[in-house]
């Protein structure tokens, strides 16, 4: 049985490639690989996947409208009792991130979004790790009960919930949910 896997993530190039060399001739397809708008997911027909997974891409649609699209369009392309997995930052976002030396100094700045404003992280680049001036992009925090809430009005039911706290995504609420018929 062939399962089919959709993944949201905030864009990165280097970890796309990083999977294509992980997976090297192990896929007979030419590429499962792709990307574009993660708020319509034109290309995908209905229930096409039996899995979707969203790993700190939805905390970085912070716009209401936008949420809504996603959720509605990750429904329309997973099959009924499929799985949907999300990572979503609950609080502190940015605390604990690998990335950032020290949260205490830029934790405000993050909270600032709205203006031009810029905090060093931390890049390896060939091997090497260095200072890099990136923009503090917006980002959306949001409970376990109010994620729960938002996503079970897309046909969706709870099948188990986790706390974490990762250099990825933070404090954070991982939760599976499946879509109900």
């Amino acid at each position: 049985m062939k399962v089919k896997i959709f993944i949201t993530m905030f864009i990165s190039h280097s970890a796309i490639e990083k999977a294509k060399e992980k997976i090297g001739n192990l896929n007979e397809e030419k590429s499962i690989f792709s990307t574009g708008n993660v708020l319509y997911l034109n290309r995908y027909e209905d229930e096409t996947f039996d899995l979707a997974m969203n790993m700190g891409c939805l905390h970085m649609i912070n716009k209401n409208s936008d949420r809504l699209c996603h959720l509605q369009n990750v429904s329309r392309i997973l099959k009924t009792g499929g799985y949907f997995l999300v990572d979503h930052c609950k609080s502190e976002w940015g605390k604990g991130f690998h990335t950032i030396e020290d949260y205490e100094q830029v934790k405000e700045q993050l909270k600032d979004f709205h203006k031009e404003n810029y905090i060093d992280r931390m890049v390896l680049v060939n091997g090497e790790k260095i200072k890099i001036p990136l923009k503090v992009i917006p980002y959306l925090e949001k409970s376990k009960t109010d994620l729960i809430k938002e996503i079970t009005c897309f046909g969706f039911e709870v099948v188990e919930t986790f706390e974490t706290d990762t250099e990825s995504f933070g404090n954070s609420t991982l939760a599976l949910f499946r879509k109900t018929p």
